[in-house]
């Protein structure tokens, strides 16, 4: 089995996830006149039952690297995918990206794209 740790993954989900954030900064400009803000949340690989459940991501990314689900989800995932973090991200953390820009202290934010957990990243060797 070939696994492959650098490059794009999900070639198919990736597309769709940049058509959306063009499709909300598109939005964003077209109705933050009328106090509409439309912005995306990004936030890479978070810890949730896809990853943690028995036959999950985990345990298959273990059986393709001679490891174990636990030390795929303590650092091996995260290390797989060069995640600046060193970690997924949790569920809350996510939860709270989208609350605050749900709320009143991000009034002025539109059209912008939170990455989290360091998954989406550019980096100049």
């Amino acid at each position: 089995m070939l696994l492959i740790t650098h490059g794009p993954m999900n070639f198919d989900y990736n597309a769709a996830k940049a058509a959306l954030n063009n499709l909300a900064k598109g939005l964003s400009e077209e109705f933050g006149p009328q106090g509409i803000r439309v912005n995306t949340v990004s936030p890479g690989p978070v810890r949730t039952a896809w990853w943690t459940e028995e036959g999950g991501a985990a345990d298959i990314i273990a059986q393709a690297t001679g490891s174990d689900r636990d030390a795929v989800l303590d650092g091996g995932a995260a290390e797989m995918m060069s995640l600046t973090t060193g970690r997924m991200a949790e569920p809350q953390e996510v939860a709270d990206a989208v609350a605050l820009l749900a709320s009143p202290r991000s009034a002025s934010t539109t059209g912008a794209e939170v990455v989290d957990s360091g998954f989406l990243k550019e980096s100049n060797p």
